[in-house]
């Protein structure tokens, strides 16, 4: 059973160097007549054999003597573990694929396929200063919503408009209400990072725009604007106000009297209460997804929500 390991490791080595491809095709002929129940004539496990009981009795000839006595058990272990390997990894592929994450739906723990493309460091500046963990959905329906109330679906989302993750996830977020309007209903509630020091007032203008029925609108403004966000300066306000079509006089108003600090603060605890670590955090029912995905992870899991 040996060349079935040697087959998967030499087709491995094959790719990077054509030294072992001859080893390769050995070890395939090999496999081929064990599956067909004939015994490997090209002595490529005889000399695996050999050369693994070799290495080991230079170690401990005690050691070796047991590998060469019970060699074919060996070998089914190996393959076995290999197989179990390969199997996992491919429910790892799968479900990365699918939810955005290796360790399947509802899952926020490490991922080393998202470590190998990098999409780890994704919320270096989008965090809010807390480690990985696993997420509670928010218990409340609060929030800026669009969409039927009695949607069997809801896509709640936590975004920072400072947080250029968030934005990132906004076309995404459009293809998905666009794709299932009518089916779901969608509620935006701001979550000022403390990472980020302009975005608790550009969620509570936001808050003020709302007001006049136009949060939307502002929303997309400020999006438009993030670059000029982090500068503090209440014009890129005023700027977003004036291309969403908000009464500027009675945003700079509402922004005076604070008239909706509270409910800013109100989302963040919410959040906090929720374990959030990072911006966009979205909630598909009571399954989580964190940072921008793509529409294929949304459209799996509303998917199966949908068909419940």
């Amino acid at each position: 059973m040996i060349c079935f390991v040697a087959l998967f490791v030499f087709v491995v080595l094959a790719i990077f160097s054509a030294k072992y491809r001859p080893l390769a095709k050995e070890a395939f002929d090999c496999v081929f007549k064990r599956l067909t129940l004939r015994p490997c004539e090209s002595g490529l496990d005889e000399r695996i054999k050999a050369t693994l009981v070799s290495s080991v009795f230079s170690k401990s000839p005690k050691a070796a003597a047991a590998l060469n006595k019970h060699f074919e058990l060996f070998s089914w272990v190996l393959t076995l573990l290999m197989i179990v390997s390969l199997a996992y990894s491919t429910v790892g592929v799968y479900n990365w694929w699918a939810y955005g994450n290796c360790n399947g739906p509802d899952q926020t723990g490490f991922c080393v396929f998202n470590a190998l493309t990098g999409e780890h460091t994704q919320y270096s500046d989008c965090g809010a200063n807390a480690t990985v963990h696993p997420l509670t959905p928010p218990t409340s329906l609060r929030g800026e919503a669009s969409g039927p109330e009695s949607a069997k679906v809801v896509l709640i989302e936590f975004g920072c408009f400072e947080c250029k993750y968030t934005k990132q996830a906004e076309p995404t977020v459009k293809q998905v209400l666009q794709d299932y309007s009518g089916r779901i209903r969608f509620i935006f509630k701001p979550f000022p990072l403390p990472t980020h020091n302009n975005s608790r007032v550009a969620e509570q203008a936001a808050l003020c725009a709302a007001k006049q029925g136009k949060f939307w609108e502002y929303k997309d403004a400020l999006f438009a604007n993030q670059d000029a966000l982090n500068t503090g300066e209440r014009t890129v306000l005023m700027e977003a106000a004036a291309q969403a079509g908000v009464n500027e006089s009675a945003l700079a108003a509402c922004l005076d009297s604070n008239e909706t600090a509270s409910e800013v603060e109100a989302f963040y605890q919410e959040g906090a209460a929720s374990g959030l670590y990072g911006t966009p955090t979205f909630f598909i029912n009571n399954r989580s997804l964190v940072g921008p995905k793509p529409f294929e992870s949304f459209k799996t899991i509303i998917d199966e929500e949908l068909a419940k």
